[in-house]
């Protein structure tokens, strides 16, 4: 697709650690970020960065579709998932999305 930088969000902070300094030999996914990270250092300028859940709802969307169809091996989708349209839609539109937080 002619991408050579590649900006990654996630809303997990154990996996952008994982990914960015790898893991230790015994864990068990210690294969599948290996994996990642060679894909990674090939040809692509990355910056991994955490963002919360409100603000990646398209991601946290993709992963409950996940959930709901458990066969699904990789899927790459050259345009946005039929499910997706809405919540991308609302972030053309600069809708927010407050976190809740309880109170201390």
């Amino acid at each position: 697709m002619g991408i050579h930088q590649l900006w990654i969000e996630s809303d997990s902070q154990v996996a952008i650690h994982m990914v960015s300094s790898g893991c230790e030999a015994h864990h068990p996914l210690d294969p599948l970020v290996n994996r990642v990270r060679e894909l990674l250092g090939r040809t692509w300028r990355t910056k991994i960065s955490h963002c919360y859940r409100e603000g990646n709802m398209v991601a946290d969307k993709l992963v409950r579709l996940g959930n709901i169809y458990p066969n699904w091996e990789l899927q790459v989708f050259m345009d946005p998932h039929e499910e997706c349209l809405t919540l991308l839609n609302r972030d053309l539109m600069g809708f927010a999305r407050p976190r809740l937080c309880s109170g201390l």
